[in-house]
């Protein structure tokens, strides 16, 4: 009878998941070395080096040039986000105005284009054709600082200045008022709630009102009969 046998280790998953988390212990450091990384991770130190010649190759990491000799063995390179390659590209759609921007792998805004833009009453097609030139400006821009976008973020206004029935909008939790051609039942006629109890006094205690079951008050009379 066979056995099943466990699925093996996937190699590439494995190097990818090592390699973010070399390139991701570096951006959180600003700074760092090789050896600090491969003690922050728990690796080695020859498999932090070899990870980190890939993420040179592939310009996500740079060597500042500077060395850091406060550990035993011999001085390390500082390693640091590459501020040139990858980068992203944001955009936002707002009622009077597009923005585009692109920000590096260290998270600056390396280049921002506002336009003032009345978008209200505009078509959505005519909305994005603006929204595209300002972004295709800003790219052009970025690309003279070395910078190439490897994905991009859209927003949009978070709500409408009104609901599609011209009312305007609610927000959570909250409900709509009545109808106002829905006329409020009144309330039944009924005799007030006796007083609550309280210390004599020399005032007299005002006595309750009949109820509807004997002889209805003028004031109740037609709302009982």
């Amino acid at each position: 009878m066979n056995q099943p046998t466990e699925p093996k280790a996937d190699k590439s998953g494995v190097r990818r998941h090592n390699l973010s988390l070399v390139l991701r212990t570096v951006h959180e450091a600003g700074e760092t070395t090789r050896a600090a990384v491969a003690a922050r991770v728990g690796l080695t130190r020859p498999a932090v080096s070899s990870l980190v010649e890939q993420l040179l190759d592939l310009g996500l990491l740079v060597e500042s040039g500077k060395t850091f000799s406060g550990q035993a063995g011999r001085p390390g390179t500082v390693l640091k986000p590459a501020d040139t390659g990858p980068a992203g590209l944001g955009v936002e759609i707002n009622v009077d105005y597009v923005t585009a921007c692109v920000a590096d792998l260290t998270g600056t805004d390396r280049v921002r284009r506002t336009e003032r833009l009345d978008n209200r009453g505009t078509g959505a097609g005519e909305v994005l054709a603006r929204a595209a030139r300002v972004a295709a400006g800003t790219l052009d821009e970025a690309a003279g600082l070395g910078l190439v976008p490897a994905g991009a973020g859209l927003a949009l206004p978070a709500s409408s200045p009104a609901e599609p029935s011209g009312r305007p909008p609610t927000s959570a939790g909250t409900t709509s008022p009545p109808n106002a051609s829905s006329p409020t039942p009144s309330p039944p006629c009924a005799p007030p709630p006796p007083a609550s109890p309280s210390p004599p006094t020399t005032r007299p205690t005002r006595r309750p009102s009949p109820s509807c079951g004997s002889a209805p008050s003028a004031r109740c009379a037609p709302s009982c009969t």
